[in-house]
């Protein structure tokens, strides 16, 4: 699921485009280095935390009910 929404889900694929840069700006990575980390990790690294946090807001992916 994780791996779904962070890499692989088209529905959020501008929001995808604006997770990656935010993370490769916070974590100083090239842009090979975030295809290799694990989604877990990522989720655990402070530097890409607010990343993580606006990603998840922006798509209400959680959210229940959807709106």
């Amino acid at each position: 699921m994780r791996e779904h929404l962070f890499r692989l889900c088209s529905r959020w694929r501008d929001h995808k485009t604006r997770l990656w840069k935010m993370v490769r700006m916070a974590t100083g990575w090239k842009a090979g280095s975030c295809r290799q980390v694990q989604i877990a990790e990522l989720v655990s690294i402070a530097e890409s935390g607010q990343a993580v946090i606006d990603f998840l807001a922006a798509t209400e992916v959680g959210n229940f009910p959807p709106k």
